[in-house]
């Protein structure tokens, strides 16, 4: 991994309770796809450098960065 190269697009989910699930399970396949969009999309303007996208799912009190959540 570089990050100091690296784009990283950062999706961040919050649920205060778990009664549905958590928050990283509100990554839906659409939000994937949009997500990916995007980074293509900047990889266009930006050809020289990384993209990568990370999840941050807050649960309660409970904070997970996900690297790289979402690839193609």
């Amino acid at each position: 991994m570089q990050d100091k190269y690296d784009l990283v697009i950062i999706e961040v989910k919050t649920k205060s309770s778990g009664v549905f699930g958590l928050a990283s399970d509100m990554i839906t396949l659409k939000k994937k796809r949009k997500l990916l969009q995007l980074a293509k999309a900047l990889w266009q303007k930006y050809p020289k450098h990384n993209i990568r996208i990370d999840v941050v799912a807050i649960d309660e009190d409970k904070i997970d960065h996900i690297i790289s959540a979402v690839e193609e």
